[in-house]
């Protein structure tokens, strides 16, 4: 059988899997990060599309084309199909984070026997009883109309609410439960969203249609969790990211090592493993890893960047500047970027480069001060020192209370044989900062040439 589409808006649209059976799951989508508010996009598949129909369900797949958090009139049209077709049937919502909420949210309109929601939240208001920044933009842009968790319209809405508490959702699951009849079911790993590490742990499908079919059982979850978390990569993960804190970044390198071999095709592993070995100056298998990283995510321009640092620490300063152009051709605004590839250039002493690469920067982030220091590095590499003095201006128009600022605009006009001009700016950082140690010692080299 084939999904059929239902309904098609604005906002959402419906398909539905009809296979006659006596359960009907209706799912939500998370939120999607590369999607906006106010900006539509074409919908996808859907989430949990064909996962439940061989294990006895209707499926009914709600699709969104933005992040409106389903906040939206079209809603109450896709919960009226569904009534209409869901009639003597159990019915189950289903969702996480964005979808979590939803499926919560809309149980009662949809007379749902019970929810399923990974990571849930109560709610999004930056300004809120719970001031969760998280999802300030989607807040500013989206009028909650039909939230209904906030005024009290779920109480009786009865499921099952999990969440980690290693997460900032821990004060949501709270107000759930006092707002919802759910069960709370708090874990020990996962982050946000939980559903990667139930899905490891315990298999998503297995507990969706447990409860599904009113065979769930909370100690044998428990169990089950026990016996198989050791097999996954979430201890060693969170253990390697204690050691590394405590400054045991050998014991940390042991454990994500661990991690890796629990999960080799987690890009996030080989990046946080490449950043130990980088710590320990192993450049050659840092590398190696990011490169890792990289044929698993070959699209986060982090993994570039990382594995730049690895080049650069074996002084292969034109492969690192090629591993930054893999990140700027993915992130091209990243003013920090352009800052990097130029440090490779000027480590390489291709100063002309670097001082195209820093004006970018600066075009990108002009109110960044550090940008103009660099490129007056590169303009002193040139002997253009006239150019490296005004870099520095620029950067003390925005610090003026920079001694170090001042020195190094001291020390290129030093260069450039302007004593006199030398000579105030040491005065002026040693003023700011009477303690300086570079300053006294330059200004008195400076005085003593003055008096030849």
């Amino acid at each position: 059988m084939m999904h059929q589409t239902l309904f098609s808006g604005n906002d959402l649209e419906l398909d539905v899997l009809d296979g006659g059976h006596d359960v009907s799951i209706v799912t939500f989508e998370a939120r999607d990060r590369f999607l906006t508010p106010g900006k539509e996009h074409a919908f996808g598949q859907g989430y949990g599309r064909g996962l439940f129909a061989p294990m006895g369900m209707n499926e009914f797949i709600i699709k969104k084309n933005k992040n409106i958090w389903y906040q939206t009139r079209e809603m109450v049209t896709v919960a009226g199909i569904i009534k209409s077709k869901t009639h003597g049937q159990r019915v189950i919502t289903y969702g996480g984070s964005m979808g979590g909420f939803a499926a919560i949210n809309f149980a009662p309109m949809l007379n749902a026997d019970e929810f399923v929601a990974l990571s849930p939240l109560f709610d999004v208001a930056p300004d809120g009883v719970l001031r969760d920044q998280r999802w300030k933009v989607d807040w500013s842009e989206t009028s909650f109309d039909y939230n209904l968790i906030r005024v009290g319209a779920c109480r009786s809405a009865k499921g099952y609410v999990f969440f980690a508490n290693n997460s900032p959702d821990g004060p949501h699951a709270e107000l759930l439960a006092k707002e919802t009849s759910a069960t709370v079911i708090e874990l020990d790993y996962g982050g946000h969203p939980c559903s990667f590490f139930l899905n490891d742990a315990y298999k998503l499908k297995t507990l969706v249609a447990e409860i599904a079919f009113e065979s769930f059982d909370a100690r044998k979850f428990r169990q089950v969790l026990e016996e198989r978390t050791p097999l996954t990569h979430y201890p060693y993960e969170r253990r390697s990211a204690q050691l590394e804190k405590e400054g045991a970044d050998a014991a940390a390198l042991e454990q994500i090592e661990l991690a890796v071999s629990r999960k080799p095709n987690l890009a996030r592993l080989h990046a946080k493993r490449g950043n130990l070995l980088l710590k320990k100056r192993e450049f050659v298998d840092a590398a190696a890893a990011f490169h890792a990283a990289i044929g698993l995510e070959p699209n986060n321009s982090y993994h570039h960047v990382r594995l730049s640092y690895a080049h650069a620490g074996t002084e292969n300063y034109a492969q690192a500047v090629h591993d930054m152009d893999a990140a700027i051709a993915l992130a091209a605004t990243k003013a920090e970027y352009h800052a990097r590839r130029a440090e490779w250039l000027l480590c390489a002493e291709l100063y002309r480069e670097a001082a195209v690469d820093f004006q970018e920067a600066i075009r990108l982030d002009p109110k960044r001060s550090n940008h103009y220091v660099r490129l007056s590095y590169a303009y002193a590499g040139m002997k253009r020192f006239g150019e490296a003095v005004e870099a520095m201006d620029n950067a003390i128009s925005l610090f003026p209370e920079k001694a170090e600022y001042h020195v190094r605009r001291g020390e290129w006009l030093l260069a450039d044989q302007k004593l006199e001009a030398a000579a105030l700016a040491m005065r002026r950082a040693i003023q700011i900062l009477p303690t300086a140690v570079v300053a006294p010692r330059r200004l008195d080299f400076i005085e003593s040439q003055l008096r030849q």
